[in-house]
């Protein structure tokens, strides 16, 4: 057999190949489950079967023992071989398909009525059904048995050179493994220099996995060891998005990574230290109740859904009958308008004609109703029949006119239907500008709008790009709304952020826009109250033991809620007497409640109910 050379896996798109029964992929080390913050080489060679196995035991959630066939299947008669049973995965861990398509994109929307763009939570719509569990580690495994696996590592150890090309230098050989010894090894591996061996192991969850922490570094009491804990938080719990009509449409992204040095003892699943550095992640998503903003969000979805009648010269009313309220109602917004002295206009949202004008016209359901009303505005003012203030910022067709001294030189001819829609469109393009510019103003986020005037699309552009020009806007807005509830901020750090968030939503090329992350680093500015078992997501202490001054043994010992090697966690179930524990999704609480709901005591311990996971890297022979 010729050596295995980066050339194979570069013809093949997947980076996979085949070797009679066995698969070997070309992965990056932080693919993988627990092994991506392994120093040395990123590129990997994992090696599996070819084929999926059929005989591999199920796992009792509890205490890691096997289950015999007969017994499981006695216990869970409907399975079917399927896993819709009590599987250790919570119900609010179920993630979106990477590849699954919303229809929740504010760009790419249709209604059959005007109500569903007013609707507080709307379902969610996909093209196919979500049944997958929230692993996040998506490289499937067929694992060998421990027995096959050490006779493949031992093969590769001491025959590395027949078996892979010179090409991949000192790469990282991963062989998966059904976790069937004693030691529940789920994978396996080596690198040749320096000369390196590797086992991951499942601790289990509980008293039992820190028992088993204990004895593998019994051997090591002696030594000097430097140690360091990673932290992930997860503050938006993922969403259930099968059978929840009330589900959010694109999950909101929140979380907030956290190293530290640690001296002495180690408390396991500790809080990080007052101060430490912590880098965060976050994604608005799409009218996401975490973020809030619900009902502003959709209005700016129904800017966007003209804007995009607009770019495709076609629109797609839900009705096409004339709807006599609304031109009812605009016959009285005309009457009752009367010039507002300058020196009373307190409010330029509630005093200004067209955004009062808008608020009735988005009501329309039709063409028709909307034309009709747009005629009787236009012929009012052409005949001078009103009169009204408008912001000298309003720069609708609208508010031209009323602010012109000769009306007449805007002719009335009957109004085509992408006509009307831009009419529309800018005025609601006006009002939301002004609502924005006050919103960000009044919550201290800027401190003057010459911030706001840089990011806001130039008005000699095209309406509907005007219009796509606010969405970057609204979620920064979103952004830091959400996060000055979770950290400290002085009056300029605030600014500063907005200032942040304002260019990184605004210069973004991700599509969709709402899935741009945005990341920073803060120090010590998280409240405190952040960190709980309600949010901890991930746990690692990293353990360096050393002889002499070169190090000898590493351990990496994981703590999450979550398997994440597929192999393993497709086949852990608890008993069906028990109910697993869910971590409460905390952040899904009212603003005014938020703080008092993180400090209220939490029927969640961590410690219990996180599976272990132990990396063990030794620096010389085994």
């Amino acid at each position: 057999m010729a050596p295995i050379s980066r050339h194979l896996f570069e013809a093949n798109p997947d980076k996979t190949i085949f070797i009679d029964n066995v698969r070997v992929r070309l992965l990056t080390t932080d693919t993988l489950p627990y092994l991506g913050r392994l120093s040395g080489p990123k590129e990997a060679l994992l090696f599996d079967l070819a084929q999926k196995r059929t005989d591999l035991k199920y796992i009792n959630g509890n205490n890691m023992a096997f289950i015999a066939d007969k017994d499981f299947w006695e216990n869970n008669p409907e399975a079917g071989g399927d896993t819709e049973m009590d599987i250790v995965y919570d119900k609010e861990n179920i993630l979106l398909d990477p590849n699954l398509t919303l229809e929740g994109n504010p760009l790419e929307v249709k209604y059959d009525t005007v109500d569903e763009m007013r609707k507080k939570v709307r379902a969610a719509k996909f093209t196919k059904t979500c049944t997958e569990n929230d692993v996040r580690f998506p490289v499937e495994c067929n694992p060998f048995t421990t027995v096959e696996c050490d006779k493949w590592l031992k093969s590769l150890s001491f025959e590395s050179s027949k078996f892979i090309d010179h090409q991949f230098g000192n790469v990282w050989i991963f062989v998966a493994t059904d976790a069937s010894d004693g030691r529940k090894m789920m994978i396996t591996g080596m690198r040749k220099t320096p000369d390196t061996r590797l086992m991951v192991s499942l601790l289990g969850k509980g008293g039992p996995a820190f028992k088993r922490i204990a004895t593998l570094l019994a051997p090591f009491s002696n030594n000097s060891s430097r140690k360091y804990v990673y932290a992930d938080y997860e503050v938006f719990k993922r969403r259930q998005l099968i059978d929840k009509p009330e589900v959010d449409p694109t999950s909101a992204v929140f979380r907030i990574h956290v190293e530290w040095p640690v001296s002495g003892h180690v408390k396991w699943l500790s809080k990080p230290p007052v101060d430490t550095p912590m880098t965060i992640t976050f994604s608005p998503g799409w009218l996401n109740s975490h973020v809030g903003l619900i009902e502003r969000s959709e209005e700016i979805e129904y800017l966007l859904t003209l804007s995009q009648w607009l770019f495709k010269g076609k629109t797609h009313w839900p009705s096409q009958d004339l709807e006599p309220y609304i031109v009812d109602d605009v016959a009285n917004l005309i009457r009752q308008t009367s010039v507002v002295d300058e020196t009373n206009k307190s409010d330029a949202l509630n005093d200004d004609f067209t955004f009062k004008l808008w608020l009735v016209l988005r009501k329309c359901s039709s063409c028709a109703t909307l034309r009709s009303c747009l005629e009787l505005v236009l012929k009012s003012i052409r005949y001078g029949e009103i009169t009204a203030l408008v912001g000298n910022e309003n720069k609708s067709t609208i508010a031209h006119m009323l602010r012109s001294a000769e009306k007449k030189e805007y002719p009335i001819s009957r109004l085509e239907t992408l006509t009307c829609v831009g009419l529309l469109l800018e005025l609601g393009v006006d009002y939301y500008k002004c609502l924005m510019t006050n919103a960000f103003l009044s919550s201290g986020f800027i401190q003057n709008v010459a911030d706001l005037n840089n990011v806001f699309v130039d008005t000699s552009l095209a309406i509907e790009d005007q219009a796509v020009g606010l969405l970057p806007i609204h979620l920064a807005f979103q952004t830091v709304n959400c996060l000055q509830k979770y950290i400290k901020s002085t009056p300029h750090e605030l600014v500063n952020l907005t200032r942040r968030a304002l260019h990184k939503f605004c210069e973004s090329k991700v599509k969709p826009l709402h899935s741009e992350l945005f990341v920073f680093e803060v120090k010590g500015t998280v409240y405190d109250w952040v960190f709980c078992d309600a949010t901890l997501s991930d746990w690692c202490l990293h353990r360096t033991t050393f002889s002499g001054k070169e190090p000898k043994v590493e351990h990496y010992f994981h703590f999450s809620s979550r398997l994440e090697f597929s192999h393993i966690a497709n086949r852990v179930y608890l008993p069906r007497e028990q109910n697993q524990p869910k971590q409460p999704d905390v952040a899904a609480q009212k603003p005014d409640d938020l703080q008092q709901t993180f400090l209220q005591p939490i029927e969640y311990s961590a410690k219990e109910h996180f599976y272990g996971a132990a990396t063990v890297l030794s620096h010389i022979r085994i």
